[in-house]
């Protein structure tokens, strides 16, 4: 039980920090209704949202192995598409 509870707060970390970068990104957008989003960053964030819901399924099934990758990858996938060098100060 003790390895799940550590898993589950590493899960809900990663969701977390995908939820903060995606929050962050959605603000800046909105700031700056001229900038021009490439594709891929709409791709990003649908994987990244994509893969916080696969988390979260996961954790309910209580498959934390599954849930700990797919947090990662929506970690993963938020901090690409707030990193993108169309999002960055110019």
């Amino acid at each position: 039980w003790e390895v799940e509870g550590l898993m589950r707060t590493r899960v809900a970390r990663d969701v977390a920090a995908a939820g903060a970068l995606l929050g962050s990104l959605s603000r800046t957008v909105q700031a700056m209704p001229n900038l021009e989003m490439p594709d891929l960053v709409g791709q990003l964030v649908m994987a990244a949202v994509d893969q916080v819901q696969r988390a979260v399924r996961a954790v309910q099934h209580a498959e934390y192995v599954q849930a700990d990758q797919a947090a990662r990858d929506a970690h993963a996938a938020a901090e690409a598409a707030f990193s993108h060098p169309a999002i960055l100060p110019q």
